[in-house]
């Protein structure tokens, strides 16, 4: 998603997300080199809902995660599919869950932690090798963060919606 051309006025578009700062160590490099959303300031993370309009209240926002346990997962392997490089959490079920309270429906796709793009196989193959030397990484979700997409900053932190211990 790129910044939106009101340069962060008016509602704003941005993302919901699951942070996983344990993740930087092993894909920041990969991210910022392949990944323009890295360069822009987005954090590795595991999508929860993209294209939010961004509510002046986040009280409705808060509600859908209220009552939500913080929970342990872990990456294990790194795969490259679809012109992507990922890594799935294990479980993936709690990110599901997530993606249902946010967006009302079934995840059309498997969560996530995306670590590059390329539309090249055999590069996609190179880096899913690379990221595979640090797995596997343990890490705890422990808030849903609202991002903000702005024309001239990047993506910028808006909200957390912590998860309950």
């Amino acid at each position: 998603m790129t910044p939106d051309a009101s340069g962060g006025t008016g509602p704003g578009i941005g993302a919901l997300i699951v942070p996983v700062p344990e993740a930087e160590p092993v894909v920041r490099e990969l991210r910022e080199r392949y990944d323009p959303t890295a360069r822009d300031g987005m954090p590795a993370h595991v999508p929860v809902a993209d294209r939010v309009i961004i509510p002046d209240d986040h009280d409705e926002l808060r509600a859908l995660f209220e009552g939500t346990r913080a929970f342990p997962f872990r990456f294990g392997s790194a795969t490259a599919a679809d012109g992507a490089v990922g890594l799935a959490p294990d479980p993936a079920e709690p990110f599901r869950e997530l993606i249902r309270r946010a967006t009302g429906h079934d995840p059309k796709h498997e969560p996530r932690l995306v670590v590059a793009y390329n539309d090249r196989a055999p590069v996609l193959q190179a880096l899913a090798m690379a990221v595979r030397q640090g797995l596997p990484i343990e890490a705890v979700a422990t808030e849903v963060r609202l991002m903000r997409a702005h024309a001239t900053k990047g993506w910028l932190p808006v909200a957390s919606f912590p998860l309950d211990p």
